[in-house]
This record gives C-alpha cells, sequence and structure tokens, in this order.
C-alpha cells in the first residue's frame, strides 16, 4: 500500500459563513459525521462564533476573503468584485489541492460555488448540499441550477420542497438529487413555558438572522394586531444582522415605535446556546415573507417542546404538523398570522398539547444519528465513485 493509501480521505468543506444560524449548525453536524474517518479542511469566508465551535471539536479550519455569493452582489459591478475574491481563493485553494490533492469537495448552501470550480478543473468529486428556496429572476436560477447539475457529482437537499424546486429548473437534477432531513436532538427537559411572563400573557419568540426574507416587519404588524385586540402579547426577536446591513435592525426599531409596540419587543441579538433563547417564550412564530427550505428554528422549537406558528408554503409544511405541533398560516398576511397567536394565546392547553407532540415527532422523524449516517453513506459512495 502505498503512502498516498494509507492516509485517510482528504475533504475540502466549503462554508458560506461562521455564524450559528441554520446551516452553520448543519455544517457543525456534517464535521461531526466525517472527522473520524476523515481529514476535513473548512474555509469560511469571515471569522464568527462558528470558528469557537470547530476548535473544540478539533476540526482544522481557514479564513479566507468572503467568497460567498451574496445579494449585495447582485450588481454589475458587485458580480465583478465576487468574481475577483472567487478567484484568488480557487488560486489558494488550488495550491492547497497541489500540495495534497483533496478526494472531495463539500459545499454547505448554493452561495459557494466555489466546489463547481474544483470539479472542472480537477475533476474532484463534489457534494453540493442545498439548503435554500431560490429565490430571484429566472435567469439567476435557471443559471445556478445548470451550475448545480454539471457542478456536482451529488445532491444533497435538505427538504422535498427543495428537490421539488431544483428540478422545475433542471429536471435532470432530480437524478442526482436525495433529501436528507437536518437532525435535532431533544433537550433532556422541555421548555415548560406554557404560562406567560409575569402576567402579560402568551411571549412570542422569532429566531433568525434580520433580513428582509425572515418577514419581521410581518411579524411586527401581526404582533399590533394582537394587541390592538386585547390580547397581552410580548416578542423577543433573536438575531443579528449581516455586516453592513445594519439598516435593516433600525427600521425595525423605528417599525415598532410608528406601530406603538416597543414596549412589548425585545432585540435580543445573537445568542448561540438554544438554552438561553427557548425556555424565555412559548410559542415560536416564523413569518417569512418567502419560502424557506427547512427552517431548523421550527426543529428546534419542536425538540423544546414548543408549538410553532409557521407560513403554510415550503419546508415548514414538513416539519410542522397544522393542528397537531402547530400552526400553519396564509404566507404574507399578517391578519392570518395574528388570528393564530390569539388561539394560542387564549388556550395555554393548547399550547401545551401541540408542543408536546412536536417533541415527540421531532424525536423520531429527524433524528440526528439518522442525518450522519446517510451523509457518511453520501461520503462514502462519491469517494468509492472517484
Amino acid at each position: 500500500m502505498s503512502a498516498r493509501q494509507s492516509l485517510p480521505p482528504r475533504l475540502l468543506v466549503l462554508g458560506a459563513s461562521a455564524d450559528l444560524y441554520g446551516s452553520d449548525k448543519v455544517l457543525l453536524d456534517v464535521t461531526e459525521s466525517l472527522s473520524d474517518h476523515c481529514e476535513l479542511l473548512v474555509v469560511l469566508p469571515a471569522a464568527g462564533p462558528l470558528l469557537a465551535q470547530l476548535e473544540e471539536r478539533g476540526v482544522r479550519y481557514i479564513v479566507l476573503e468572503d467568497f460567498a455569493l451574496r445579494k449585495r452582489n447582485m450588481s454589475p459591478r458587485g458580480v465583478l468584485h465576487w468574481i475577483a475574491r472567487v478567484l484568488r481563493t480557487f488560486r489558494k485553494l488550488g495550491q492547497l489541492h497541489h500540495d495534497r490533492p483533496f478526494d472531495l469537495v463539500y459545499s454547505n448552501t448554493l452561495a459557494v460555488p466555489m466546489g463547481a470550480l474544483f470539479k472542472w478543473r480537477f475533476r474532484t468529486p463534489h457534494l453540493w448540499h442545498v439548503h435554500e428556496v431560490l429565490e430571484g429572476p429566472r435567469w439567476f436560477c435557471w443559471t445556478l441550477c445548470l451550475v448545480v447539475r454539471f457542478g456536482s457529482d451529488r445532491v444533497i437537499c435538505v427538504s422535498r420542497s427543495v428537490m421539488e424546486q431544483l428540478a422545475r429548473w433542471q429536471p435532470k437534477l432530480a437524478r442526482k438529487s436525495t433529501v436528507v432531513y437536518n437532525g435535532m436532538t431533544c433537550p433532556a427537559q422541555p421548555a415548560n413555558r406554557f404560562v406567560g411572563h409575569g402576567g402579560r400573557g402568551v411571549v412570542l419568540g422569532s429566531i433568525g438572522r434580520i433580513y428582509p426574507r425572515k418577514g419581521h416587519g410581518l411579524l411586527l404588524e401581526a404582533v399590533s394586531l394582537v394587541q390592538a385586540h386585547g390580547f397581552a402579547c410580548d416578542l423577543k426577536i433573536f438575531g443579528a444582522t449581516l455586516s453592513g446591513e445594519e439598516r435593516q435592525l433600525t427600521m425595525l426599531l423605528e417599525k415598532a415605535r410608528e406601530l406603538q409596540i416597543s414596549d412589548a419587543v425585545e432585540f435580543c441579538g445573537f445568542v448561540d446556546d438554544p438554552a438561553l433563547m427557548y425556555p424565555r417564550f412559548d410559542v415560536l412564530v416564523l413569518a417569512s415573507v418567502e419560502p424557506e427550505a427547512l427552517p431548523l428554528a421550527c426543529l428546534e422549537a419542536q425538540a423544546w417542546g414548543l408549538p410553532v406558528i409557521a407560513p403554510n408554503e415550503g419546508g415548514p409544511t414538513e416539519i410542522v404538523l397544522h393542528g397537531e405541533t402547530g400552526l400553519l398560516v396564509p404566507p404574507r398576511d399578517a391578519i392570518a398570522l395574528a388570528s393564530a397567536i390569539e388561539l394560542l394565546a387564549a388556550d395555554p392547553d393548547a399550547r401545551q398539547r401541540l408542543g408536546r407532540a412536536g417533541r415527540h415527532r421531532v424525536g423520531i422523524e429527524f433524528d440526528p444519528q439518522t442525518f450522519q449516517h446517510k451523509v457518511s453513506a453520501l461520503v462514502e459512495q462519491a469517494l468509492a465513485r472517484s
């Protein structure tokens, strides 16, 4: 056996951010499932709390300039700057590949298409883990799906909604796509927050990056309606903006003042410990105004025994069973969202029943070991073919 053959497979892992939101937590789960039998190098476009988590696990990482595709890059000048950053990063990683070749590239989200360059330039097998429901002009969605089709060996989709959308843009992607639901560990004890805080009534929680598509403005409108209808209701918003987009938070603060609900809304910033979030509220509300792939906050909330209110489209329909583990409402409808909040605000027993059923379902349908086994099997298959 040669020295090369005796070494463990070397995997290049490309991440889109160093935060600890949904796809970042999944990246941690992937490294945990592969680190025992593979040599991993995680490449990230910025520093952030994810780095400390990787260090705790003994996973090697490097931070390079921002190579992730973001909305702010979608202008003629922005695209040119982004392409230049991608090419500089690719040259650096190409040198690492030259020194000792990577056996496989794993890309976490569509925002990191650099893995396709490795497949085309070095014929390196490429697994693409897709966490997004595509948005944007038709030409953009079609082109990106074309890159996925010819730039990957296998596509891991976090939900059926994601796989079906990819296949609509590029039907042949259905042949190489596999749905692998994210895993979620249930804490030893549920949150048990079914009575509200100090007589203030129901406490709502919102968890996710502060970004227009997450619908925080719509949620503020719904809270205003709930209070106007005589229900005591507080809202705790956990999450932060992307660097350079702090204006999004300022706009939400202004909107809360305009709606005269500032005293009921608390912007808690980014919190990386679920135990410091979920026990602080009674119901998780997802108010996204664009389809979501598989929002991890919905899974986490149910794992903590909390009911979920979410839009009746995309990934939430695969997590939340309407009337059994939460409530699904027409998307982008503040009145319908407010009505669902009022329904649970008036019925603590329903909140407890829905939360208990959600926790039970997460333990069965979203088992972390099942997720890790499926991802490991796909990696082994790709390595065997290579």
